[in-house]
């Protein structure tokens, strides 16, 4: 029974980074990876190993009393997952409730429940944890998107390993770690939306493409609300980007606008479509969701 929990507690971490991996392949952003060279590699890794060394350093010396958002998230993993190899209908149940009403929920939460299993449950496994799952993943896809703009612009690659290291040294990608915030989870697929609209031709409708967009966007207000903002921007910016794109390169005929209206048109519908059905499952997400919701967040 306890093998069983286990292989049902990846399930979460298999479905996020399989897509991820289908991102990576569609926007043909693998061979970023695959043409590093070795030095590239090693470098990266060892940037990598040294953000984890000084979240270890700063967190292992670390003597208080954690208590209100410092400990709220690590509380509620180490609940959930508690709570889903004592009972894993009840704990998704828990889950599923969480989203409905509370304004932060526990989505998130899931996919740590194998890695804490495994690593345990101290506050320091818990921040090298979120940090090595979502932190590191996300700066290689922004790197990957970087690389992408680089050709795009005709400068060609650069060193992956440069690029990495920015994030890597920008005081900001520790402060939420750091803080016990665990909302780098939702910020994955808002690089690989990033991703996906540079590494995507918008001038011939996929259908690939909508629905990629459509599980970034959803993703993400699932897993933070007020990400919804950050989505509206992001759509606007990247229609008005192509647009002018098009514009630049007097490529703007009317099959290839049709395609750029639809491809998003067809992402945004599948959104709306997925969130007036949550009225039947998550009515109170819904309301929650609405321009008056996130303002009460706000």
């Amino acid at each position: 029974m306890l093998f069983f929990k286990l292989a049902l507690s990846i399930v979460p971490l298999v479905i996020i980074y399989g897509f991820t991996y289908f991102v990576l392949h569609y926007t043909k952003s693998l061979c970023i990876f695959r043409e590093m060279s070795t030095k590239e590699i090693v470098l990266t890794i060892v940037f990598a190993i040294a953000a984890m060394s000084l979240l270890f350093a700063i967190v292992s010396r670390e003597n208080y009393l954690y208590s209100w958002d410092s400990s709220g998230y690590w509380t509620r993993c180490i609940a959930t997952e508690n709570s889903f190899f004592t009972n894993p209908v009840k704990c998704i149940t828990s889950v599923y409730t969480s989203i409905n009403r509370d304004i932060y929920n526990n989505l998130l939460t899931l996919i740590t429940i194998f890695p804490i299993k495994v690593f345990g449950t101290s506050r320091l496994s818990y921040i090298l944890t979120c940090f090595c799952m979502f932190t590191i993943p996300t700066g290689l896809i922004l790197s990957a998107t970087a690389e992408k703009i680089l050709i795009l612009c005709g400068l060609g690659r650069k060193r992956f390993h440069m690029i990495f290291a920015v994030p890597m040294v920008f005081a900001g990608t520790y402060i939420a770690p750091l803080s016990g915030y665990i909302d780098a989870g939702a910020m994955l697929p808002i690089a690989l939306l990033f991703l996906i609209i540079i590494g995507s031709d918008f001038k011939n409708f996929d259908l690939k493409l909508s629905i990629s967009m459509a599980i970034c966007v959803l993703w993400a207000v699932f897993a933070r609300r007020y990400f919804a903002y950050c989505i509206i921007g992001l759509f606007l910016g990247a229609f008005v980007y192509t647009l002018c794109d098009l514009l630049h390169n007097n490529n703007l005929k009317f099959q290839t606008f049709f395609c750029l209206i639809l491809n998003y048109a067809v992402a945004v519908g599948i959104c709306f479509v997925m969130l007036v059905g949550l009225q039947l499952f998550y009515r109170q997400f819904a309301k929650l969701l609405s321009p008056a919701g996130l303002y009460i967040m706000i």
